[in-house]
């Protein structure tokens, strides 16, 4: 069969075949040493030991064990830098009681870090005993023992909690709002925020002193037993509060 090559354009030199043949095979060639570099590399990187992981750092904790928290992680050993499933560790991980939120990175050579938020109690929940809730009202732990130093939250009993879980979650993030009001008179001044459903909230002073707020804004309450306390009144005497009304705040001392 005859083959036909195109003619040069005019004014230009003719390239011999075995000039355009060498060509070719120089691209093939080096298209050939490109695919073999690569796969030398990625078999460098999935065969050197500094891709493996050697260390599974946690960090941000104060409460949670490292023990406790590399089991939850299932991070193990030895797995490829490249394969471990970081996304499944921190699921693990958010699953210990004090651990609100974890996120976790690669570290070369040979580290994975997860960094953890833990909850902060806020308030104890009085309801089948003792429970810590954090900042967003939000039971995570039966608490400890020897650290129970939190005001109290009364009021809302286990029956509640299970039978009517979205009112008791309102419930408890008013009771962190409520205590978060109280800030003004001191951190340590609240001793119980107790829960009435008909009546709404009463704070508990650890002098003794009782304010009633009902279910109104505690913020404002809260403002009005500022100007009570400029005006004359002492909280450390032990006095009941009722703020119920809407402008008229009866205080009345409460007998030894």
């Amino acid at each position: 069969m005859t083959r036909t090559l195109p003619s040069p354009a005019p004014g230009s030199a003719a390239i011999p075949l075995r000039t355009r043949a060498w060509h070719v095979l120089r691209a093939g060639l080096l298209g050939a040493a490109a695919v073999t570099v690569a796969g030398l590399g990625v078999h460098y990187v999935l065969d050197d030991a500094s891709f493996e992981v050697h260390t599974v750092r946690f960090v941000g904790m104060e409460r949670a064990a490292p023990e406790a928290l590399r089991h939850l992680s299932d991070l193990r050993t030895g797995t490829h830098l490249a394969t471990a499933d970081l996304q499944r560790a921190v699921a693990g991980v958010e699953r210990h009681p004090w651990v609100a939120r974890a996120e976790a990175r690669r570290v070369f050579p040979g580290t994975i870090e997860v960094r953890v938020e833990e909850h902060a109690p806020v308030l104890l929940l009085a309801a089948d005993g003792l429970w810590y809730l954090d900042g967003e009202g939000r039971p995570f732990k039966q608490a400890r023992t020897d650290d129970l130093d939190y005001p109290v939250l009364t009021g809302l009993d286990g029956a509640l909690l299970a039978e009517r879980p979205t009112l008791a979650a309102a419930a408890t993030r008013a009771a962190v709002h409520t205590l978060a009001a109280a800030e003004p008179l001191g951190a340590e001044a609240v001793s119980e925020v107790h829960l009435d459903l008909e009546r709404g909230f009463t704070v508990v002073l650890r002098s003794g002193s009782q304010l009633v707020l009902g279910w109104t804004d505690p913020g404002e309450r809260f403002e009005r037993i500022a100007r009570m306390v400029d005006a004359g009144l002492d909280l450390d005497t032990p006095h009941r509060v009722d703020l119920g009304g809407a402008d008229l705040a009866i205080a009345t001392p409460l007998s030894g």
